[in-house]
């Protein structure tokens, strides 16, 4: 079944926005880093299952595999190893907040790049920085402020941001639902040089249903089919305002890590959250649907 075009972020946000409540829960109970393995192996298989049923090309040119790699440490290996150790100190909704500042920094990476913008961009942009000011101040403040964490997960936005940049600019031949296999296949190897820096065994048991249910959604849901769709978004919109629209998960994140797991929110989030929905219902009311002519990623349509 083919998804609307104008519902695809709607459902990316909706998805990944749950996956941050979902990811904590796992947490609190797996190893981070055994929790980054089981995701990204668990969801390189159920890739490779998707591309077998639609009998799509898994294979790579030689000459790629360096970009390949390098895409894949920023986008998805890196970024998920820094993110489960700081979700496992922070709570799942500022755990969210500090990720997705993740599209400031690429609008930042595309200037620098020579991008001009918009008004409209250039508003929802404003209304963006303020909102991520306002919760940098609210996690400062915080009594359970973490320097080490909050870093980690800053740390892990900037190479989400430049990884997209770089694959919205590149020139692979491997798209759609195969190059998320080979993003997930080559940072679940990536993890495995990471297992020395985990003070807890690799298997911890017994897990509550809880955090197997977590596991699941994470794995399933926020590692297979989400990074599948963002992939897919950049291959139909313009880099800068996939990445701003992004910015509506916190405040879907925050909502439902309160919901879920009654994490605090005061009227300073409130605030800030306000102005990141804000900017990310511009940058997707408004701009081009047509991507980056730079780019040569073909948009392949779910099933």
């Amino acid at each position: 079944m083919n998804l609307p075009r104008a519902f695809l972020p709607v459902l990316l946000v909706v998805l990944w926005a749950g996956n941050w409540p979902a990811s904590q829960l796992a947490l609190t109970e797996i190893p981070p880093i055994t929790f980054r393995l089981v995701t990204l192996w668990g969801g390189t298989i159920v890739m490779i299952v998707f591309c077998l049923m639609d009998k799509e090309n898994l294979f790579a040119p030689m000459k790629e595999w360096p970009l390949l790699l390098l895409l894949a440490f920023l986008n998805v290996g890196l970024f998920n190893i820094l993110s489960a150790f700081s979700i496992a100190v922070l709570e799942g909704g500022r755990a969210a907040l500090i990720a997705f500042t993740m599209p400031v920094w690429v609008v930042f990476i595309q200037l620098l790049l020579g991008e001009r913008y918009q008004l409209h961009q250039l508003i929802a942009l404003t209304s963006g920085i303020f909102g991520i000011t306002l919760i940098i101040y609210s996690i400062i403040i915080d009594p359970g402020f973490s320097a080490v964490a909050s870093g980690l997960m800053a740390v892990a936005a900037l190479s989400w941001a430049t990884g997209s940049v770089m694959l919205a600019r590149s020139h692979l031949s491997v798209n759609g639902k195969a190059l998320t296999m080979w993003m997930l296949l080559i940072s679940g190897l990536l993890t495995i040089f990471f297992l020395p820096i985990q003070s807890q065994p690799l298997f911890s048991f017994p897990v509550s249903l809880r955090g197997w249910l977590g596991l699941a959604y994470s794995t399933l849901i926020g590692m297979a089919v989400c990074q599948g769709l963002w992939f897919y978004l950049l291959t139909q919109i313009e880099t800068s305002r996939a990445a701003i629209i992004l910015l509506a998960i916190p405040p879907v994140g925050t909502l439902l890590s309160w919901c879920v797991l009654g994490a605090a929110l005061n009227t300073l989030d409130a605030l800030a959250l306000l102005l990141l929905l804000i900017s990310a219902l511009l940058s997707a009311r408004f701009g081009k649907q047509v991507k980056n002519h730079t780019s040569t990623l073909k948009p392949k349509k779910i099933q």
